[in-house]
Protein backbone atom coordinates (compact mmCIF):
# COMPACT_ATOMS: atom_id res chain seq x y z
CA UNK A 1 0.00 0.00 0.00
CA UNK A 2 1.49 3.27 -1.15
CA UNK A 3 2.79 5.40 2.12
CA UNK A 4 0.38 8.32 2.23
CA UNK A 5 1.72 12.21 1.49
CA UNK A 6 0.86 14.97 3.44
CA UNK A 7 -0.97 17.88 1.80
CA UNK A 8 -1.38 20.68 4.83
CA UNK A 9 -3.40 23.86 3.99
CA UNK A 10 -5.04 25.83 6.42
CA UNK A 11 -7.42 29.06 5.83
CA UNK A 12 -4.61 31.23 6.50
CA UNK A 13 -1.70 29.69 4.11
CA UNK A 14 -4.31 29.54 1.53
CA UNK A 15 -4.94 33.36 1.57
CA UNK A 16 -1.31 33.55 0.77
CA UNK A 17 -1.22 31.58 -2.19
CA UNK A 18 -4.34 34.41 -3.60
CA UNK A 19 -2.05 36.67 -2.88
CA UNK A 20 0.40 35.37 -5.23
CA UNK A 21 -1.91 34.56 -7.87
CA UNK A 22 -5.08 36.61 -7.75
CA UNK A 23 -3.03 40.01 -6.30
CA UNK A 24 0.08 39.60 -7.24
CA UNK A 25 1.86 41.08 -10.74
CA UNK A 26 0.67 40.36 -13.97
CA UNK A 27 3.77 37.43 -14.43
CA UNK A 28 3.63 35.04 -11.46
CA UNK A 29 6.59 32.44 -11.61
CA UNK A 30 6.45 32.40 -15.50
CA UNK A 31 2.37 32.53 -15.77
CA UNK A 32 0.98 35.29 -17.75
CA UNK A 33 -2.21 36.13 -15.91
CA UNK A 34 -3.50 37.94 -18.84
CA UNK A 35 -4.31 34.48 -20.32
CA UNK A 36 -6.75 33.95 -17.04
CA UNK A 37 -9.83 32.48 -18.51
CA UNK A 38 -13.53 33.66 -17.25
CA UNK A 39 -16.35 30.72 -16.92
CA UNK A 40 -14.24 27.90 -17.90
CA UNK A 41 -15.98 24.67 -16.98
CA UNK A 42 -13.70 21.91 -18.66
CA UNK A 43 -11.02 21.94 -15.20
CA UNK A 44 -11.94 19.59 -12.63
CA UNK A 45 -11.88 21.85 -9.12
CA UNK A 46 -11.20 19.05 -6.64
CA UNK A 47 -9.16 17.54 -3.91
CA UNK A 48 -9.03 14.00 -4.23
CA UNK A 49 -7.48 10.89 -2.56
CA UNK A 50 -7.39 7.11 -3.40
CA UNK A 51 -7.20 6.14 0.51
CA UNK A 52 -9.04 7.19 3.39
CA UNK A 53 -7.68 9.61 5.70
CA UNK A 54 -4.87 7.51 8.30
CA UNK A 55 -4.70 7.61 12.04
CA UNK A 56 -1.95 9.45 14.06
CA UNK A 57 -2.55 10.55 17.24
CA UNK A 58 -6.19 10.10 16.81
CA UNK A 59 -8.14 9.81 20.22
CA UNK A 60 -5.70 10.88 22.39
CA UNK A 61 -6.42 13.40 25.40
CA UNK A 62 -3.40 14.95 24.75
CA UNK A 63 -3.52 15.79 21.39
CA UNK A 64 -3.62 19.75 20.34
CA UNK A 65 -2.81 21.75 17.81
CA UNK A 66 0.20 22.78 20.31
CA UNK A 67 1.22 19.35 20.84
CA UNK A 68 0.72 16.06 19.02
CA UNK A 69 -1.93 16.89 16.17
CA UNK A 70 -4.31 14.88 15.13
CA UNK A 71 -2.68 14.36 11.41
CA UNK A 72 -5.40 12.54 9.85
CA UNK A 73 -7.98 15.32 10.84
CA UNK A 74 -5.39 17.91 10.30
CA UNK A 75 -4.19 17.48 7.05
CA UNK A 76 -6.24 14.61 5.08
CA UNK A 77 -9.86 15.07 6.07
CA UNK A 78 -12.15 16.73 3.58
CA UNK A 79 -13.62 20.37 4.98
CA UNK A 80 -16.84 21.28 4.17
CA UNK A 81 -19.20 24.08 6.19
CA UNK A 82 -22.01 26.51 5.46
CA UNK A 83 -20.23 29.66 7.84
CA UNK A 84 -22.04 28.26 11.34
CA UNK A 85 -20.95 24.81 11.77
CA UNK A 86 -17.67 22.96 10.28
CA UNK A 87 -17.47 19.35 9.66
CA UNK A 88 -14.57 17.34 8.24
CA UNK A 89 -15.16 13.99 6.75
CA UNK A 90 -12.44 11.36 6.71
CA UNK A 91 -13.86 8.86 3.98
CA UNK A 92 -13.28 5.67 6.12
CA UNK A 93 -14.29 2.40 5.05
CA UNK A 94 -15.41 0.66 8.50
CA UNK A 95 -15.54 3.67 10.38
CA UNK A 96 -16.41 6.65 8.68
CA UNK A 97 -15.69 9.75 11.26
CA UNK A 98 -17.14 13.10 10.87
CA UNK A 99 -16.25 15.61 12.78
CA UNK A 100 -18.67 18.49 14.19
CA UNK A 101 -17.54 22.15 14.54
CA UNK A 102 -19.67 24.89 16.00
CA UNK A 103 -18.25 28.13 16.03
CA UNK A 104 -20.24 29.26 19.38
CA UNK A 105 -19.10 26.41 21.45
CA UNK A 106 -16.16 28.38 23.55
CA UNK A 107 -14.15 28.30 26.65
CA UNK A 108 -12.08 31.35 27.37
CA UNK A 109 -8.60 31.01 26.12
CA UNK A 110 -6.78 31.38 29.54
CA UNK A 111 -8.08 31.68 33.01
CA UNK A 112 -5.92 33.21 35.92
CA UNK A 113 -4.66 29.78 38.33
CA UNK A 114 -3.60 30.65 41.47
CA UNK A 115 -1.23 28.58 43.93
CA UNK A 116 0.83 29.17 46.88
CA UNK A 117 0.31 32.80 45.86
CA UNK A 118 1.00 33.30 42.42
CA UNK A 119 -1.06 33.57 39.42
CA UNK A 120 -0.41 32.17 36.47
CA UNK A 121 -2.43 32.36 33.26
CA UNK A 122 -2.48 28.89 31.34
CA UNK A 123 -3.80 28.37 27.96
CA UNK A 124 -6.43 25.96 28.32
CA UNK A 125 -9.39 26.16 26.06
CA UNK A 126 -10.32 28.14 23.52
CA UNK A 127 -13.62 26.94 20.90
CA UNK A 128 -14.06 23.26 21.46
CA UNK A 129 -15.18 20.21 19.39
CA UNK A 130 -19.20 19.56 19.09
CA UNK A 131 -19.39 16.21 17.85
CA UNK A 132 -17.06 13.09 16.76
CA UNK A 133 -19.60 11.34 15.29
CA UNK A 134 -19.17 7.63 13.52
CA UNK A 135 -20.93 5.81 11.10
CA UNK A 136 -19.76 2.00 11.63
CA UNK A 137 -20.15 0.07 8.18
CA UNK A 138 -17.72 -2.86 9.17
CA UNK A 139 -15.96 -2.85 5.59
CA UNK A 140 -12.14 -3.80 6.20
CA UNK A 141 -10.23 -1.23 3.98
CA UNK A 142 -8.27 -4.24 2.93
CA UNK A 143 -10.71 -5.49 1.17
CA UNK A 144 -12.16 -2.55 -0.26
CA UNK A 145 -11.04 -1.73 -4.16
CA UNK A 146 -11.54 1.05 -6.63
CA UNK A 147 -11.82 3.30 -3.47
CA UNK A 148 -11.98 7.46 -3.96
CA UNK A 149 -12.28 9.70 -1.94
CA UNK A 150 -13.00 13.67 -3.10
CA UNK A 151 -14.14 17.21 -2.36
CA UNK A 152 -15.41 18.71 -5.25
CA UNK A 153 -15.30 22.54 -4.94
CA UNK A 154 -17.56 23.22 -7.83
CA UNK A 155 -20.19 21.76 -5.66
CA UNK A 156 -18.77 21.85 -1.93
CA UNK A 157 -20.12 18.41 -1.50
CA UNK A 158 -17.51 15.76 -0.55
CA UNK A 159 -17.78 12.03 -1.74
CA UNK A 160 -16.78 8.39 -0.81
CA UNK A 161 -17.15 5.59 -3.14
CA UNK A 162 -15.99 1.96 -3.40
CA UNK A 163 -16.30 -1.80 -4.06
CA UNK A 164 -16.65 -4.51 -1.21
CA UNK A 165 -18.15 -7.35 -1.23
CA UNK A 166 -19.77 -7.40 -4.92
CA UNK A 167 -21.36 -4.45 -3.65
CA UNK A 168 -20.66 -0.21 -5.10
CA UNK A 169 -21.13 2.16 -1.62
CA UNK A 170 -21.20 5.60 -2.39
CA UNK A 171 -21.58 8.61 -0.03
CA UNK A 172 -22.13 12.33 -0.38
CA UNK A 173 -22.19 15.21 2.47
CA UNK A 174 -22.60 18.62 2.22
CA UNK A 175 -23.62 21.49 4.89
CA UNK A 176 -26.40 23.80 4.07
CA UNK A 177 -26.64 27.09 4.08
CA UNK A 178 -30.02 27.75 3.44
CA UNK A 179 -31.34 24.75 5.40
CA UNK A 180 -28.32 24.83 7.97
CA UNK A 181 -28.10 21.40 8.42
CA UNK A 182 -25.72 18.34 7.82
CA UNK A 183 -26.91 16.01 4.69
CA UNK A 184 -25.09 12.77 4.74
CA UNK A 185 -26.59 10.61 1.84
CA UNK A 186 -25.51 6.30 1.50
CA UNK A 187 -26.21 4.40 -1.17
CA UNK A 188 -25.79 0.97 -1.50
CA UNK A 189 -25.97 -0.47 -5.06
CA UNK A 190 -27.13 -3.92 -6.14
CA UNK A 191 -26.61 -4.84 -2.19
CA UNK A 192 -26.85 -4.22 1.74
CA UNK A 193 -26.83 -1.17 3.69
CA UNK A 194 -26.11 -1.54 6.86
CA UNK A 195 -24.58 1.01 9.45
CA UNK A 196 -24.68 2.11 13.00
CA UNK A 197 -24.82 5.74 13.37
CA UNK A 198 -23.08 6.80 16.79
CA UNK A 199 -22.73 10.20 17.59
CA UNK A 200 -20.15 10.92 20.69
CA UNK A 201 -19.34 14.03 22.80
CA UNK A 202 -15.97 14.65 23.25
CA UNK A 203 -14.02 15.81 26.21
CA UNK A 204 -16.27 15.41 28.45
CA UNK A 205 -14.82 16.74 32.13
CA UNK A 206 -15.27 18.06 35.29
CA UNK A 207 -12.49 20.34 35.09
CA UNK A 208 -9.64 21.22 32.85
CA UNK A 209 -6.81 22.60 34.93
CA UNK A 210 -8.02 22.16 38.53
CA UNK A 211 -11.10 21.02 39.99
CA UNK A 212 -13.23 24.26 40.78
CA UNK A 213 -12.03 26.09 37.53
CA UNK A 214 -15.11 26.22 35.82
CA UNK A 215 -14.21 24.86 32.52
CA UNK A 216 -16.24 21.27 32.71
CA UNK A 217 -18.07 19.77 30.04
CA UNK A 218 -21.05 17.32 30.03
CA UNK A 219 -23.07 16.05 27.36
CA UNK A 220 -25.95 12.88 26.53
CA UNK A 221 -27.10 11.07 23.93
CA UNK A 222 -30.53 9.19 23.64
CA UNK A 223 -31.97 7.58 20.44
CA UNK A 224 -35.48 6.53 19.49
CA UNK A 225 -37.19 5.38 16.63
CA UNK A 226 -40.63 7.88 15.51
CA UNK A 227 -42.94 6.47 12.63
CA UNK A 228 -39.88 4.88 11.16
CA UNK A 229 -37.75 7.41 11.16
CA UNK A 230 -34.08 7.26 13.61
CA UNK A 231 -33.89 9.95 15.73
CA UNK A 232 -30.86 10.88 17.70
CA UNK A 233 -30.56 13.67 20.01
CA UNK A 234 -27.23 15.07 21.29
CA UNK A 235 -26.86 17.52 24.40
CA UNK A 236 -24.98 19.13 26.85
CA UNK A 237 -23.50 22.04 28.70
CA UNK A 238 -20.04 23.87 28.02
CA UNK A 239 -19.54 25.33 31.65
CA UNK A 240 -17.47 28.38 31.41
CA UNK A 241 -19.79 30.64 30.17
CA UNK A 242 -22.63 28.44 30.38
CA UNK A 243 -23.45 27.33 26.80
CA UNK A 244 -25.87 25.48 26.47
CA UNK A 245 -25.34 23.17 23.12
CA UNK A 246 -28.08 20.48 21.24
CA UNK A 247 -27.46 18.27 17.69
CA UNK A 248 -30.09 16.52 16.07
CA UNK A 249 -30.07 13.72 13.53
CA UNK A 250 -32.83 12.10 11.29
CA UNK A 251 -32.27 8.99 9.67
CA UNK A 252 -34.49 8.10 6.82
CA UNK A 253 -34.04 4.84 4.78
CA UNK A 254 -35.22 3.40 2.14
CA UNK A 255 -36.23 -0.18 2.65
CA UNK A 256 -34.90 -2.24 5.73
CA UNK A 257 -35.02 -1.74 9.50
CA UNK A 258 -33.96 1.35 11.79
CA UNK A 259 -33.65 0.68 15.80
CA UNK A 260 -32.55 2.30 18.78
CA UNK A 261 -29.89 0.86 20.59
CA UNK A 262 -27.24 2.42 23.09
CA UNK A 263 -23.59 1.83 23.63
CA UNK A 264 -21.03 2.28 26.26
CA UNK A 265 -19.26 5.51 25.82
CA UNK A 266 -16.10 5.51 28.10
CA UNK A 267 -13.57 8.38 29.20
CA UNK A 268 -11.11 9.44 31.33
CA UNK A 269 -11.78 12.81 33.39
CA UNK A 270 -8.61 14.99 34.19
CA UNK A 271 -8.19 13.53 37.52
CA UNK A 272 -7.51 9.75 35.74
CA UNK A 273 -11.12 8.59 36.85
CA UNK A 274 -12.98 6.75 34.44
CA UNK A 275 -15.91 7.38 33.51
CA UNK A 276 -18.97 5.47 30.97
CA UNK A 277 -21.95 6.99 29.36
CA UNK A 278 -24.47 5.06 27.69
CA UNK A 279 -25.15 6.78 24.54
CA UNK A 280 -28.08 6.22 22.08
CA UNK A 281 -27.40 4.82 18.39
CA UNK A 282 -29.40 4.22 15.60
CA UNK A 283 -29.35 0.64 13.27
CA UNK A 284 -29.69 0.24 10.11
CA UNK A 285 -29.97 -3.18 8.46
CA UNK A 286 -30.81 -3.90 4.98
CA UNK A 287 -31.28 -0.41 3.62
CA UNK A 288 -30.33 0.13 -0.17
CA UNK A 289 -30.17 4.01 0.82
CA UNK A 290 -30.68 6.70 3.60
CA UNK A 291 -29.86 10.14 4.10
CA UNK A 292 -29.00 11.54 7.41
CA UNK A 293 -30.01 15.25 8.01
CA UNK A 294 -28.78 16.53 11.45
CA UNK A 295 -28.80 20.26 12.60
CA UNK A 296 -26.89 21.84 15.16
CA UNK A 297 -26.48 24.75 17.50
CA UNK A 298 -26.33 26.58 20.92
CA UNK A 299 -28.08 29.40 23.43
CA UNK A 300 -25.37 32.13 21.98
CA UNK A 301 -26.67 35.32 20.53
CA UNK A 302 -24.07 37.68 19.36
CA UNK A 303 -24.34 40.76 21.55
CA UNK A 304 -22.31 43.94 23.07
CA UNK A 305 -23.33 42.23 27.18
CA UNK A 306 -21.32 39.21 26.12
CA UNK A 307 -18.69 41.15 25.40
CA UNK A 308 -19.05 43.65 28.31
CA UNK A 309 -19.10 41.38 30.74
CA UNK A 310 -15.46 40.32 30.87
CA UNK A 311 -13.74 37.33 29.46
CA UNK A 312 -13.47 36.13 33.18
CA UNK A 313 -17.21 36.18 34.41
CA UNK A 314 -18.95 32.59 34.97
CA UNK A 315 -21.98 32.10 33.64
CA UNK A 316 -21.56 35.75 31.76
CA UNK A 317 -23.95 35.40 28.87
CA UNK A 318 -27.07 38.15 29.50
CA UNK A 319 -29.93 36.29 27.83
CA UNK A 320 -31.40 34.10 30.31
CA UNK A 321 -31.43 30.85 28.60
CA UNK A 322 -30.89 27.01 29.63
CA UNK A 323 -30.64 24.01 27.59
CA UNK A 324 -34.61 23.43 26.96
CA UNK A 325 -34.24 26.90 25.42
CA UNK A 326 -31.37 25.60 22.84
CA UNK A 327 -33.31 22.58 22.14
CA UNK A 328 -35.87 24.76 21.04
CA UNK A 329 -34.07 26.88 18.63
CA UNK A 330 -32.19 23.91 17.26
CA UNK A 331 -35.58 21.64 16.77
CA UNK A 332 -36.91 24.81 15.07
CA UNK A 333 -33.82 24.59 12.59
CA UNK A 334 -34.75 20.78 12.48
CA UNK A 335 -38.75 21.26 11.53
CA UNK A 336 -38.20 23.42 8.89
CA UNK A 337 -35.70 21.03 6.90
CA UNK A 338 -37.70 17.65 7.97
CA UNK A 339 -41.52 19.30 7.28
CA UNK A 340 -40.12 19.56 4.24
CA UNK A 341 -39.34 16.17 3.45
CA UNK A 342 -41.05 14.04 5.63
CA UNK A 343 -43.47 12.79 3.16
CA UNK A 344 -41.06 12.48 0.10
CA UNK A 345 -38.74 9.22 -1.34
CA UNK A 346 -35.17 9.21 0.42
CA UNK A 347 -34.19 10.52 -3.21
CA UNK A 348 -36.66 12.78 -3.56
CA UNK A 349 -35.62 14.33 -0.36
CA UNK A 350 -31.79 14.20 -1.17
CA UNK A 351 -32.77 15.70 -4.49
CA UNK A 352 -34.55 18.43 -2.85
CA UNK A 353 -32.28 19.27 -0.24
CA UNK A 354 -28.85 19.35 -2.43
CA UNK A 355 -30.58 21.56 -5.34
CA UNK A 356 -30.80 24.15 -2.52
CA UNK A 357 -27.46 23.76 -1.84
CA UNK A 358 -26.49 24.24 -4.84
CA UNK A 359 -28.56 27.64 -5.80
CA UNK A 360 -26.69 28.86 -2.80
CA UNK A 361 -23.31 27.61 -2.82
CA UNK A 362 -23.13 28.42 -6.61
CA UNK A 363 -24.63 31.89 -6.23
CA UNK A 364 -20.84 32.58 -4.68
CA UNK A 365 -18.61 30.46 -5.80
CA UNK A 366 -19.66 30.20 -9.48
CA UNK A 367 -18.87 33.89 -10.21
CA UNK A 368 -15.03 33.41 -10.44
CA UNK A 369 -13.64 30.54 -12.47
CA UNK A 370 -10.07 30.50 -13.80
CA UNK A 371 -7.64 28.61 -16.24
CA UNK A 372 -4.33 28.82 -16.14
CA UNK A 373 -3.01 27.25 -19.29
CA UNK A 374 -2.77 24.08 -16.89
CA UNK A 375 -1.99 20.93 -18.28
CA UNK A 376 -4.30 18.30 -18.58
CA UNK A 377 -2.07 15.51 -17.24
CA UNK A 378 -2.22 17.34 -14.04
CA UNK A 379 -6.10 16.78 -13.81
CA UNK A 380 -5.35 12.63 -13.45
CA UNK A 381 -3.15 12.97 -10.18
CA UNK A 382 -4.47 12.48 -7.02
CA UNK A 383 -4.04 15.59 -4.35
CA UNK A 384 -1.01 14.34 -2.52
CA UNK A 385 0.98 13.06 -5.55
CA UNK A 386 -0.11 16.94 -7.47
CA UNK A 387 1.70 18.05 -4.38
CA UNK A 388 4.82 15.80 -4.16
CA UNK A 389 5.41 16.49 -7.58
CA UNK A 390 5.29 20.08 -6.93
CA UNK A 391 7.32 19.83 -4.14
CA UNK A 392 9.88 18.22 -5.94
CA UNK A 393 10.33 21.06 -8.63
CA UNK A 394 8.07 20.50 -11.59
CA UNK A 395 5.63 23.33 -11.39
CA UNK A 396 1.81 23.18 -11.60
CA UNK A 397 -0.34 26.08 -12.71
CA UNK A 398 -3.17 23.61 -12.27
CA UNK A 399 -2.38 23.07 -8.35
CA UNK A 400 -1.91 26.75 -8.21
CA UNK A 401 -5.74 27.28 -9.44
CA UNK A 402 -6.85 24.59 -7.59
CA UNK A 403 -5.78 26.05 -4.32
CA UNK A 404 -6.59 29.64 -5.35
CA UNK A 405 -10.29 28.49 -5.79
CA UNK A 406 -9.48 26.14 -2.79
CA UNK A 407 -9.23 29.64 -0.84
CA UNK A 408 -12.84 31.15 -2.29
CA UNK A 409 -14.29 27.48 -1.09
CA UNK A 410 -13.08 28.24 2.26
CA UNK A 411 -14.18 31.27 3.45
CA UNK A 412 -17.54 30.76 1.82
CA UNK A 413 -17.87 27.78 4.19
CA UNK A 414 -16.23 29.27 7.14
CA UNK A 415 -18.06 33.06 7.09
CA UNK A 416 -21.70 33.67 5.92
CA UNK A 417 -24.17 36.29 6.82
CA UNK A 418 -25.86 35.34 10.07
CA UNK A 419 -23.06 33.63 11.68
CA UNK A 420 -20.26 34.36 13.53
CA UNK A 421 -16.66 35.10 11.38
CA UNK A 422 -14.01 33.02 10.22
CA UNK A 423 -11.88 32.46 13.21
CA UNK A 424 -8.27 31.35 12.79
CA UNK A 425 -9.13 27.84 11.93
CA UNK A 426 -12.07 29.29 9.67
CA UNK A 427 -15.10 27.09 11.28
CA UNK A 428 -13.03 23.53 11.93
CA UNK A 429 -11.33 22.13 15.41
CA UNK A 430 -11.26 18.72 16.53
CA UNK A 431 -9.23 19.40 19.73
CA UNK A 432 -10.35 20.61 23.51
CA UNK A 433 -7.11 22.92 23.43
CA UNK A 434 -7.00 24.40 19.64
CA UNK A 435 -3.98 26.58 18.86
CA UNK A 436 -4.32 30.40 19.89
CA UNK A 437 -7.74 29.41 21.08
CA UNK A 438 -9.04 28.92 17.44
CA UNK A 439 -10.28 33.19 18.40
CA UNK A 440 -10.00 35.82 16.48
CA UNK A 441 -6.27 37.45 16.26
CA UNK A 442 -6.05 40.77 15.11
CA UNK A 443 -2.67 41.35 14.46
CA UNK A 444 -2.94 39.68 11.24
CA UNK A 445 -4.75 36.96 11.64
CA UNK A 446 -8.36 38.21 10.74
CA UNK A 447 -7.08 40.41 8.27
CA UNK A 448 -5.65 37.66 6.54
CA UNK A 449 -8.89 35.86 6.44
CA UNK A 450 -10.64 38.54 4.40
CA UNK A 451 -7.74 40.55 2.44
CA UNK A 452 -9.13 38.30 -0.80
CA UNK A 453 -12.49 38.27 -0.28
CA UNK A 454 -12.99 41.39 -2.13
CA UNK A 455 -10.68 40.44 -4.90
CA UNK A 456 -12.25 37.23 -5.58
CA UNK A 457 -15.90 38.06 -5.48
CA UNK A 458 -16.83 37.34 -2.19
CA UNK A 459 -18.32 40.47 -0.52
CA UNK A 460 -20.90 39.49 1.36
CA UNK A 461 -18.28 36.96 3.35
CA UNK A 462 -16.98 39.84 5.06
CA UNK A 463 -20.36 40.73 6.96
CA UNK A 464 -19.52 38.38 9.78
CA UNK A 465 -17.12 40.09 11.10
CA UNK A 466 -18.65 43.73 10.45
CA UNK A 467 -21.56 42.28 12.93
CA UNK A 468 -18.84 40.47 15.35
CA UNK A 469 -17.39 44.21 15.38
CA UNK A 470 -20.59 46.24 15.79
CA UNK A 471 -21.10 43.71 18.80
CA UNK A 472 -17.98 44.39 20.65
CA UNK A 473 -17.91 48.08 19.52
CA UNK A 474 -19.34 49.72 22.49
CA UNK A 475 -16.17 47.73 24.79
CA UNK A 476 -13.76 49.43 22.25
CA UNK A 477 -15.18 53.01 22.47
CA UNK A 478 -14.33 52.62 26.35
CA UNK A 479 -11.34 51.03 26.31
CA UNK A 480 -10.26 54.20 23.71
CA UNK A 481 -11.89 56.55 26.28
CA UNK A 482 -9.62 54.50 29.34
CA UNK A 483 -6.26 55.04 26.94
CA UNK A 484 -7.21 58.67 26.00
CA UNK A 485 -8.04 59.51 30.39
CA UNK A 486 -4.82 57.61 31.14
CA UNK A 487 -1.99 58.73 28.93
CA UNK A 488 -3.55 62.35 27.19
CA UNK A 489 -5.88 63.47 29.19
CA UNK A 490 -6.10 66.54 27.75
CA UNK A 491 -7.46 65.39 24.55
CA UNK A 492 -10.92 63.58 25.40
CA UNK A 493 -13.75 63.43 23.59
CA UNK A 494 -11.98 66.29 21.00
CA UNK A 495 -12.74 65.88 17.65
CA UNK A 496 -15.68 64.50 18.06
CA UNK A 497 -15.08 61.41 20.18
CA UNK A 498 -11.85 58.99 21.13
CA UNK A 499 -12.86 56.36 18.80
CA UNK A 500 -12.07 52.90 19.85
CA UNK A 501 -9.00 50.96 20.51
CA UNK A 502 -8.49 47.35 19.80
CA UNK A 503 -5.39 44.77 21.33
CA UNK A 504 -5.11 41.14 19.83
CA UNK A 505 -7.00 38.71 21.07
CA UNK A 506 -10.94 37.71 20.73
CA UNK A 507 -13.94 34.51 21.16
CA UNK A 508 -17.46 34.63 20.87
CA UNK A 509 -17.46 36.21 24.64
CA UNK A 510 -14.65 38.07 24.70
CA UNK A 511 -12.86 41.23 23.03
CA UNK A 512 -9.38 42.41 23.97
CA UNK A 513 -8.73 46.24 23.75
CA UNK A 514 -6.99 46.95 26.90
CA UNK A 515 -3.46 47.28 25.50
CA UNK A 516 -2.62 49.52 22.26
CA UNK A 517 -4.23 50.64 19.40
CA UNK A 518 -1.27 49.06 17.15
CA UNK A 519 -3.97 46.71 15.03
CA UNK A 520 -6.72 49.07 13.75
CA UNK A 521 -4.91 50.46 10.91
CA UNK A 522 -4.77 47.05 9.07
CA UNK A 523 -8.07 45.98 9.84
CA UNK A 524 -9.68 49.88 9.26
CA UNK A 525 -7.97 49.30 5.72
CA UNK A 526 -10.04 46.31 5.23
CA UNK A 527 -13.43 48.50 6.01
CA UNK A 528 -12.19 50.32 3.52
CA UNK A 529 -11.84 47.59 0.86
CA UNK A 530 -15.14 46.63 1.15
CA UNK A 531 -16.45 49.67 0.48
CA UNK A 532 -14.16 49.94 -2.45
CA UNK A 533 -15.03 47.26 -4.08
CA UNK A 534 -18.94 47.22 -3.58
CA UNK A 535 -19.24 50.65 -3.69
CA UNK A 536 -22.55 49.91 -1.93
CA UNK A 537 -23.70 53.39 0.32
CA UNK A 538 -24.97 51.25 3.28
CA UNK A 539 -21.80 49.68 3.29
CA UNK A 540 -20.06 53.40 3.37
CA UNK A 541 -21.87 54.37 6.44
CA UNK A 542 -21.10 50.89 8.14
CA UNK A 543 -17.25 51.78 7.13
CA UNK A 544 -17.54 56.07 8.15
CA UNK A 545 -18.47 54.83 12.04
CA UNK A 546 -15.63 52.35 12.23
CA UNK A 547 -12.79 54.60 10.35
CA UNK A 548 -14.15 57.49 12.60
Amino acid sequence: MRKNKRIAVSVLSIFLLITMIACGPKNNGGVDMSNLKVNTDSMPLKLWYDEQAPFINEGSEEASMMAGQDIGWQNWSLPIGNGYIGANVFGRTETERVQITEKTLSNPWQIPVTENGKTSWPQVAGLNNFSETYIDFGHKFSDVRNYSRALDLRTAVSTTEYDYDGTRYTREYFVSYPDNALVIYLNAENGPLDFTLRPTVPFEQSYMVKPGDGLGKSGTVTSDVEYGIGCIELSGTLEYYDVDFVGYYRVYTTGGTITADTVNHSYKDKDGTSKTDKDGVIRVEGATSAIIVATFGTDYELCPENFENGQYSHNKQTAKTNLDDAKEKVQDQLYKVTDEIDSMTVLEAYDYLKSRHLSDYNELFGRVDVDLNCKKEDFDLTTDKLLEKYNAGTPSTYLEALLLQYGRYLIIASSREGALPANLQGAWNCYNTPAWSSGYWSNINIQMNYWHVFSTNLAETFIPYVDYNKAYMSVAEKYADNTILQHNPDMYGKDGGNGWAMSVSGNPFFFNSDRSAGNLGLLTQVFYEYYLFTKDEGVLETVYDVLT
